[in-house]
């Protein structure tokens, strides 16, 4: 690295040397600048000698430097980085008893003496939302650049749960706003879905709220994964008389068990179809046995005979691998 000379103010420094240049008190030292020794360098008025060290540069309070994409401001306490549009980048409180820094907005009651030193990410509470109808609640925000933010939000009160997540938004020349929504129940949400499509879907990966386009999909294992081959089942219960799986009414539904295995009975079905607490499939008798015992154990306390026919009026099964009953 070379050093360039750059005429200053010679006031500028602890030390004025009549035609003196900045680079007549700076060296180069394993590729890093230093002053000369016993020679500090002041951007404004120095301090008493005795808290001054013999070398260094010092910038007084009050001062303002601005660099090509930053300005750097000092302060009493702390000294800030800012943006050329004045808006605050890092927030360091290096005088008090417990260095702090802060990125993004400075907490209240800080800096904490009691609080560990160190970097702490933060952001203001709350933020613009996307639209009047935006289901999340904003809780914290961080500027990420004039245009996007990265927030932490919450989907409004709802009975399953809460879902929280963080929202990259941004929007274009036209103040038309983009958000892609990471949340704790592992989706991705894209744009200004409605709270009724995101809890109407809570097995779904990915929800959009306009078209998308998939250019190439891909599926497998690149490596098989051995596993023991487990004779399986869909039942299905269609409570019409047809028999076309195609147009089964609202009314019907599938579950996909294992081969006489016990499980728990779902409730509130209608027509008492499943007349015990625990259930399992038989597919010796094309029928499905209950039990009142957690581990299907002892006598039955009813059974359900498949139909032979798919989607049959009743119970019917289609069994894997391969046999269809």
């Amino acid at each position: 690295m070379r050093i360039v000379c750059i005429w200053l103010v010679a006031a500028a420094f602890g030390h004025s040397v009549l035609g003196a240049l900045p680079c007549d008190f700076l060296t180069e030292f394993y590729g890093n600048l230093k002053t000369k020794n016993n020679m500090p360098i002041c951007l404004g008025n120095c301090p008493e000698k005795k808290t001054l060290n013999d070398n260094g540069v010092y910038i007084a309070d009050n001062q303002k430097l601005y660099f090509s994409n930053f300005i750097l401001e000092t302060q009493t306490e702390n000294f800030t980085l800012s943006s050329l549009q004045n808006t605050p980048i890092l927030t360091c409180y290096a005088n008090s008893k417990a260095p702090q820094c802060f990125a993004g907005m400075v907490p209240e009651n800080y800096p904490d003496p009691l609080k560990p030193s160190g970097f702490y990410l933060t952001g203001r509470s709350g933020g613009d939302p996307i639209s009047a109808f935006d289901p999340w609640i904003i809780k914290s925000t961080i500027q990420l650049d004039a245009l996007s933010t990265l927030s932490q939000v919450q989907l409004q009160d709802t009975t399953q749960g809460t879902v929280t997540g963080w929202r990259i938004s941004t929007q274009d020349a036209d103040y038309n706003k983009y958000a892609y929504t990471f949340t704790n129940q592992n989706q991705l949400i894209v744009g200004d879905v409605p709270v009724s499509s995101i809890l109407a879907n809570a097995n779904a990966q990915v929800i959009a709220e306009g078209p998308v386009v998939v250019r190439k999909g891909e599926a497998g294992c690149a490596v098989p994964i051995l596993r023991p081959q487990t004779n399986s089942a869909v039942l299905i219960y269609n409570p019409d008389s047809t028999t076309d799986c195609t147009s089964l009414s609202s009314a019907a539904f599938t579950f996909t068990v294992e081969i006489d295995r016990c499980y728990k009975s779902p409730a509130a079905f209608p027509d008492q179809l499943f007349p015990g607490d625990y259930y399992k499939l038989s597919q010796v008798y094309r029928t499905l046995y209950f039990f009142s015992s957690p581990n299907c154990e002892g006598s039955h306390s009813g059974t359900l005979q498949l139909q032979p026919q798919i989607c049959a009026q009743g119970w019917s099964a289609i069994l894997f691998p391969g046999t269809i009953y």
